[in-house]
């Protein structure tokens, strides 16, 4: 289904990505570790660890619905990295921010609250049998509160501590129950105020796994005290449960998906008892993703992937975005992108791509948006560079036997610069040949942003004079009567190495997510390069 690229290591590429902890060398694993038992559901453990010598990274997101913190809704972004060697032991490392309004007033106060957390623990399997495994875990982390960076508040440093012992049961052949006791101490007091203290808690859940690529799962975690987990309306310290149901799916044998729903704000073992405040009885629903490198070949057929079809350099070109439309494919496996953009108007922009697997894409993208001083915060709330995450599925692949390519795409991403706004965006695109020279490109796009909404259906057009040079067009006719976005240019494919370099005159403010969705009044040029690099092989 997804094509095959060929190219020799770009110098430095390689380097870059792995600094931000995006490739890693495969390992010749007995079976994909997106398929064996989670060692920890969203934010409820169990009793079992990876797979021996394995890794694993994870980032996502959850939020309450829209109508909570303006569009958006509020948000928390968390991410992770564990590893079990040869032995017992697993290792992991978590961070996690939050940076919006409380759901509901706090002691009649709406202020912006900024959290942020880093922390390690380590797991420590302490028996595993044909019915139970059991662990203990232990983690310490360190966090820091801003009551309300518009007012420049000073942070409140902590840190918290927790040891668990879950234990998991086999009670049928896709059934598992698990019991999580443990002990979470947070500070009896910070700055003056009372704080959450000491929660001595139990978990209890479930995981339902019918076939090896989904598991479903639901648990529920109790404090009995002394201490609380959550603020109410009046500012008191208060217990709630703590709840969590969802299901992970394996997309391919290294990447799994999980979609959950929680009234639970932290993610980390230390945090995963604090509920969102007030009170605790909000709804926040989310997405992870899981990276797992090393999976064998021969089990790639229960994913449905077959032969791929050799790859001309035609189809390499169509793989790269355009100036503001994104390209219907993925890139291949292991493959990674690194991409550099400026322009006028003080537009400059970093992007990341990332295959970890067939048909699934890792982004990582900064950007400064151009400002002629003709766009209003109700169309760009940035006060100053915004960072995205997120990725994109291939679903069809016109290079294998289907009639056009098709993937969606999601970003979640931030301000730099404090008080942040958050922003989604959304996209599906869609490609097709028209000619051995020529294709055409549809990619409805939407981003939402405090109670802004903004939609467009871009069209664009790709044309190749021989083999490296290429002429775009792209217009995206934008919702609620604003200017349409266009952009236009060439660009020009490298025979030495796998690089491109783009020029070109546009009216959108970016390249990426809102920016490709939000037109200036005056047009302005944009150059860009950007290399390609394989980073492992499979």
């Amino acid at each position: 289904m997804n094509r095959r690229r060929e190219h020799p290591p770009v110098p430095g590429l390689q380097a870059a990505i792995v600094v931000l902890g995006m490739g890693f060398a495969d390992a010749a694993l007995a079976e994909p570790v997106v398929e064996s038992p989670a060692p920890r559901h969203a934010n409820f453990d169990t009793g079992y660890l990876l797979p021996r010598d394995s890794l694993v990274l994870e980032f996502g997101s959850h939020q309450t619905g829209p109508d909570k913190g303006d569009g958006t809704g509020i948000q928390l972004y968390h991410g992770g990295v564990d590893r079990r060697g040869s032995g017992r032991l697993q290792f992991g490392i978590d961070a996690q921010v939050f940076d919006d309004p409380p759901v509901s007033a706090i002691g009649g106060s709406l202020d912006n609250v900024t959290l942020a957390n880093v922390g390690a623990h380590l797991k420590v399997l302490l028996r595993s049998d044909a019915r139970m495994d059991l662990a203990a875990l232990a983690g310490l982390e360190y966090f820091g509160i801003e009551p309300d960076a518009t007012a420049g508040d000073d942070w409140i440093h902590g840190a918290a501590a927790t040891l668990k012992l879950p234990a998991s049961f086999r009670v049928g052949p896709d059934l598992r129950l698990h019991l999580v006791p443990g002990v979470t101490v947070f500070p009896d007091r910070l700055e003056g105020y009372e704080f959450l203290g000491t929660n001595v808690h139990m978990g209890v859940g479930a995981t339902w796994q019918p076939g090896p690529r989904l598991q479903a799962y639901g648990g529920v975690t109790a404090s009995v005290g002394p201490g609380g987990n959550t603020l109410d309306a009046d500012g008191e310290i208060e217990r709630r449960p703590v709840w969590t149901a969802g299901f992970r799916y394996a997309v391919t044998p290294r990447v799994a998906l999980d979609v959950f729903a929680t009234n639970g704000l932290g993610m980390s073992p230390a945090t995963d008892l604090v509920t969102l405040f007030p009170g605790g009885d909000e709804a926040l629903f989310g997405l992870k993703l899981s990276y797992a490198p090393g999976a064998r070949g021969e089990v790639r057929a229960a994913y449905g992937v077959d032969a791929p079809s050799p790859v001309t350099p035609r189809d390499r070109q169509l793989a790269r975005a355009g100036f503001t439309l994104s390209s219907a494919d993925t890139l291949s496996p292991g493959q990674g992108q690194l991409g550099l953009g400026a322009g006028s108007d003080d537009n400059a922009a970093l992007a990341l791509r990332f295959s970890p697997d067939h048909a699934i894409q890792i982004e990582a993208l900064i950007e400064d948006y151009a400002d002629d001083g003709s766009v209003g915060p109700d169309r760009n709330p940035s006060q100053d560079a915004r960072y995205m995450f997120g990725g994109r599925l291939q679903f069809l692949d016109r290079n294998n036997g289907d009639a056009f390519s098709l993937s969606a795409g999601l970003l979640a991403g931030r301000d730099v610069e404090r008080p942040t706004t958050g922003v989604l965006f959304a996209d599906l695109a869609a490609s097709r040949d028209i000619g051995a020279a020529t294709a055409v490109t549809i990619n409805p796009r939407f981003a939402v942003f405090g109670d802004e909404e903004i939609g467009g259906l871009g069209l664009g057009i790709n044309h190749a004079f021989g083999p490296n040079w290429q002429v775009i067009g792209e217009v995206t006719p934008v919702s609620g009567g604003e200017d349409a976005v266009w952009a236009a240019g060439a660009r020009y494919a490298f025979d030495a190495a796998p690089a491109s370099l783009d020029l070109f005159a546009t009216n959108a403010i970016g390249r990426h997510g809102l920016g490709t969705l939000v037109a200036q009044d005056s047009a302005r040029i944009g150059v860009g390069v950007s290399f390609e690099s394989r980073l492992f092989r499979r």
